[in-house]
């Protein structure tokens, strides 16, 4: 009799353990959005998650954390506990800050574990219309003919698109004249208005002006071409010298349980697969990225690579 209890004892204790790991997530999660609501990022998020709490069957809270450059609510992120309940959403300015920043209170690679990509997001070189310049490699040659004169707009010090521009003026062997404005917004309406001359900005928010003729799109800064701008060519085919897009991806604490992950990876290309959340995508400026955890740390580790290049030549010191 003792014997069959400890039989029973175990067994149900394992069918006990199985039941719990097949339970999650057995309440509401939480998504970190390091960016304020409405951001492109944000909205993207939301429309995901939408679909996953669906799936999982659990009410998910997006969690605004809002501050240097989103490291305030990556690093929130990277410190909350290893169970699956809390996903930061990571992104470009996450890999953007382990070169800027002195103490971003988090590592990109160390602290996380992939759950999988969201979307891209592609920059567009773009130059106001007035000038005749079609092509990359006319832009290039005006600018060797007039050196010092071109007026580059950035989005703002050591963003990405400020540091692109930079690297792209070397990789070309080129002088510009570099203006770095507050935000994207204001470096878009600085080309429309022709106070700068060109820029390298994002899709989304410059798609307009193109259609509407204000700006002429000579590339995407992208290894593929954008399906909003199907005649503009892709980074190689301009001969660019430079990929500078963006991403967004999902991610959960390093220590989080394999099988957790699994469950969150497959809500979220469930939702991905979504012909909206496919619309939306494009028309935010890039498209959707579905891709496996590991190909979520192969985008971090290429984008960190491309990230100290463009530091390295637009000498950006941490601070």
């Amino acid at each position: 009799m003792k014997f069959a209890s400890a039989v029973a004892a175990i067994f149900l204790s394992l069918a006990g353990a199985a039941a719990a790991q097949e339970a999650f997530p057995a309440r509401p999660l939480t998504i970190i959005v390091p960016f304020a609501g409405g951001s492109v990022p944000d909205s993207l998020t939301r429309m995901a998650a939408e679909h996953m709490k669906t799936v999982l069957n659990q009410p998910i809270v997006i969690d605004n954390r809002v501050g240097a450059g989103g490291a305030i609510g990556t690093a929130a992120g990277a410190r909350a506990p290893a169970d699956g309940y809390t996903i930061t959403m990571l992104g470009s300015p996450a890999v953007l800050a382990q070169e800027t920043m002195l103490t971003p209170g988090f590592d990109v690679l160390k602290d996380f574990k992939p759950i999988g990509r969201v979307s891209n997001f592609v920059n567009v070189f773009v130059i106001n219309s007035k000038f005749e310049i079609k092509t990359i490699a006319e832009l290039v040659a005006y600018a060797k003919k007039n050196p010092g004169k071109l007026n580059f707009a950035s989005s703002g010090p050591a963003t990405p698109t400020d540091m692109g521009i930079q690297l792209f003026a070397k990789k070309h062997d080129i002088d510009i004249l570099l203006v770095p404005y507050k935000a994207s917004p204001a470096a878009v309406l600085a080309v429309v208005s022709g106070e700068s001359d060109v820029s390298m900005l994002q899709a989304g928010a410059v798609l307009p002006h193109i259609k509407s003729g204000a700006m002429r799109a000579l590339a995407v800064a992208a290894p593929k071409r954008w399906e909003m701008l199907p005649d503009v060519p892709n980074a190689d085919e301009a001969n660019a010298k430079l990929y500078i897009d963006g991403w967004i991806g999902l991610a959960v604490p390093v220590g989080t349980p394999d099988d957790r992950i699994a469950i969150l990876y497959k809500a979220l290309n469930e939702s991905l697969a979504q012909p909206r959340m496919k619309e939306i995508g494009v028309t935010s400026g890039g498209g959707v990225l579905p891709g496996t955890p590991a190909d979520l740390t192969k985008t971090i580790e290429a984008d960190w690579a491309s990230v100290k290049e463009a530091t390295s030549a637009a000498g950006v010191k941490k601070q």
